[in-house]
């Protein structure tokens, strides 16, 4: 039962996760510079709104569902990429302290089948077809990329699999 877990639930309804905005970022972050940048990383985007389905799912409460919309919005306006589709990994570019592949903005494979996987289902929940297009983009960017990947190519799979049951 969700209601035996209330530390889950109050970083669902805002009190770390949820920064007064729909950006979610690490909540164990010590600095307001640190928050700021994981709080535009395309996986915590996932995996809050998945969260925040499970908790609607468990309970009913809209209020997750309207969590995990305004999240699936935060994150396909500002981490999608509007001119190649797909995903990157966060929406703004390194820093000049950063080092190696942190200076780059990617396209993760794994992240983008996940992405796909959690659009299709905020896609089902709130009617918003928006999420189920930006879902099959990203994975028809994901396809020629799946053959490659070994055991990776299990996220592709389950989004494509989910892409076709909704």
């Amino acid at each position: 039962r969700l209601d035996d877990h209330p530390h889950a639930v109050s970083h669902l309804r805002g009190r770390d996760g949820l920064h007064g905005r729909a950006e979610v970022g690490h909540v164990q972050a010590a600095t307001q510079a640190f928050r700021g940048r994981c709080a535009q990383e395309l996986d915590d985007q996932v995996l809050a709104i998945e969260a925040a389905l499970d908790a609607y799912e468990a309970t009913g409460n809209i209020t997750y569902e309207m969590v995990a919309e305004e999240v699936g919005h935060y994150m396909v306006r500002t981490l999608w990429d509007g001119e190649e589709g797909g995903f990157i990994d966060r929406a703004s570019p390194g820093d000049a302290e950063d080092v190696g592949l942190l200076r780059t903005r990617l396209k993760p494979f794994v992240s983008n089948c996940e992405a796909a996987r959690v659009l299709l289902r905020l896609d089902a929940h709130s009617g918003n077809h928006e999420f189920g297009e930006k879902a099959r983009a990203a994975l028809a960017l994901m396809h020629p990329l799946a053959a490659n990947r070994g055991p990776q190519s299990a996220h592709y799979l389950l989004a494509v699999r989910d892409a076709r049951i909704r």
